[in-house]
């Protein structure tokens, strides 16, 4: 009798374990395996990388300072800075602009800036680059030494210096 007991209570053991199991991979390949595959989808070709000048006065003399904006972790530059517009609540249609808040709001705000965004890949869980926040810095300052060496930013200094040599 005792060891038909535990031949039941063996039988009770694996059925829990792989009901389980069958649920476990249930959840994963409904829930979490589509998100994984989205991320993987994402082409390399089409992510931005590098510094992207967004925007700046037309007469290069009128830049004053710089904006350079750089996205998060496990983010991506141009999705980092759009959002869905806001609705008007007396609107009676669906509005599904989107709004870039480097192109559309810091530009009209800050005409004498050079507005730019500084893209790279950040990655985490799956094709992850193996480059330190130290080494994306440096990225960032190199080509931000590379932009400036053939665009000026007038500053204070700079002003004063061509008014008194004029």
């Amino acid at each position: 009798m005792d060891g038909l007991a535990s031949n039941s209570r063996l039988r009770f053991w694996v059925a829990v374990t792989a009901t389980t199991t069958v649920v476990i991979l249930t959840v994963y390949l409904l829930r979490i395996r589509p998100i994984i595959r989205r991320i993987s989808r994402r082409r390399k070709s089409d992510r931005l990388d590098g510094l992207h000048v967004i925007s700046e006065p037309e007469n290069a003399e009128d830049v004053t300072f710089e904006i350079v904006a750089v996205h998060g972790l496990g983010a991506d530059s141009e999705h980092t800075w759009t959002a869905a517009a806001v609705e008007s609540p007396d609107s009676k249609k669906k509005d599904h602009r989107r709004v870039h808040l480097l192109k559309d709001l810091l530009k009209n705000d800050f005409p004498h800036a050079r507005i730019s965004a500084f893209a790279h890949n950040s990655d985490w869980l799956i094709d992850a680059p193996v480059t330190t926040a130290q080494q994306i810095g440096h990225r960032l300052l190199d080509d931000l030494v590379h932009h400036r060496s053939k665009h000026r930013v007038r500053t204070a200094e700079s002003q004063k210096h061509d008014e008194a040599n004029r």
